[in-house]
Parts: structure tokens; sequence; C-alpha cells
């Protein structure tokens, strides 16, 4: 094995993740009023849409008719169904912090590889998955987007960031966080319904997927003994070219001068 678990990870480094630190406290009594009001409003949106739509149908009367009934209608179902969920959610947090600690919602590893050995071998863990492909991938920054197609009827698509950062001459820090993908417009109407707090906890919590596909993240990289392949790109090769042809040419005209 060439890394270990880090039991309590450092967010705080992860400079491409959402500012979510999974706490036994993360979500207080306070918290819930923001899901509350998202709610509140969306159902006040839906309303005036609908009763848009009823003013080409049946003139303003029927419109304010519709609008009043939608508004009492949404206006209560919505936010119950929102505080329903948000239990749930809050039970689930505390239920998987108590059991698993952070390590459910996200991942660190400190691998015992240089950055460059440390990228490459996380490319390679992107391969266990039949349905994955690497999305975007920077060697520079260190950033791999992998994503992973879900079934339709059971499962939805998964987004997984894998951060590697250098921590020593040979040693680096790896990051791995899960989430559901959904398209734009529902992430982004989650997140204006649930706010800031409670959102990143809704992307994550599902049926133990995002838990299993870190899982076979670090169960691969586990299983590797001894990782030394480094791709070098093209670029790199001309560089390391060039560098060659200049300590030769100092060589040659050293020689010359000692001739």
């Amino acid at each position: 094995m060439i890394g270990k678990e880090i039991s309590q990870p450092n967010i705080e480094q992860q400079l491409e993740f959402e500012p979510f630190i999974p706490t036994f406290d993360y979500i207080k009594l306070n918290d819930y009023g923001r899901p509350l009001v998202g709610a509140a409003v969306f159902g006040l949106a839906l309303s005036c849409l609908v009763s848009t739509l009823a003013i080409f149908v049946g003139g303003p009367i029927l419109a304010a008719m519709i609008f009043v009934l939608c508004l009492i209608i949404y206006s209560i179902q919505f936010p119950i169904a929102i505080l329903f969920s948000a239990i749930l959610h809050h039970g689930l947090l505390m239920h998987r912090m108590r059991k698993y600690g952070p390590v459910w919602y996200l991942r660190q590893r400190e691998l015992d590889l240089p950055q460059a050995e440390a990228f490459e071998l996380c490319l390679a863990a992107c391969t266990q998955f039949e349905r994955g492909r690497i999305t975007s991938y920077d060697e520079k920054k260190g950033i791999i987007h992998l994503q992973i197609k879900g079934n339709f009827w059971v499962t939805v698509d998964r987004t997984v960031a894998l951060i590697v950062k250098e921590k020593g001459p040979h040693s680096s820090l790896l990051y791995i966080d899960s989430k559901v993908k959904l398209t734009r417009f529902r992430s982004k109407l989650i997140q204006l319904t649930w706010g800031a707090k409670w959102h990143p906890i809704v992307f994550r919590t599902d049926r133990n997927l995002n838990y299993k596909v870190m899982n076979t993240i670090t169960n691969f990289i586990d299983s590797v003994p001894n990782w030394d392949h480094r791709h070098v790109s093209v670029q790199e090769k001309l560089e390391n070219l060039d560098q060659t042809k200049a300590e030769n040419l100092a060589t040659t005209d050293g020689d010359m001068q000692a001739a």
C-alpha cells in the first residue's frame, strides 16, 4: 500500500471543492429556516407562473382565483415537503458522521508518491468504472474530473473530482469528492431552494453510491504495491531535449577551452 487514510480531511486546502466541512453539528436548528423560505418562494413563483398562463385562457378573474388557490396549496405543501426532506437529510448526516465520520462524504489520503506519479495513479484508478469517462484533467493543477453514467431508472449520473496536491518531494495529498450530477437548471434550482448550507448535503446524500465510488478509487490505490509510471508529454520531452543539448554544448565548450 502506498498511501494512508486521513480521518479528518483538511477541507480548507481543497481549492476546487465547495466550502463543505462535514461535521456532526454541521446543521443547526436555525438552519431549517432557509429551505422553508426557499420552498415558499418557489411556491409563490410557481403560483405566479400558473396564474399568468391562466390569463390567456380565462381572463384576469380566473387567473386571480387560480393564483390564490395555488398560493394556498403551494405555500403549505412545498414547505411541509421540504421540512420532512430536511429532517431526513439531517438525520442521515448525523447517523453517517457518527458511524463512519467525514470519510463518508469525501476522502483525503496521503500518498507516498511524487505529485506526477500520484496524478498518473489517479488516472489509472478512473478506469475502474465501466460507465465512467474522464471529462477533463489538468496535470499542472493536479485536477481530474470523472463522470460516471448512471442507470436512468435506478441511479443518476455522478461527477467525481480528484485533486492531487504536492506535499513534499516524495509525497502527495489526494482529495476525492463524489456527488450527484444533474442538469444545470435542476442544480441551480436545488441550490436556490435549499441554500448554501444544505445543498452540499443534498447532492451527496444517496443510497451509499457516492461512498462506493470513493471506495473503488481508494481500493485500487491500495491494491498497487508500487507505482512508478509517469506520462511524459511531448512538450516536456522537447524541453528535456533542449536542456540536454544545452548541457552537451556547455560540455563541448569546456573541453575545447581546456584543450
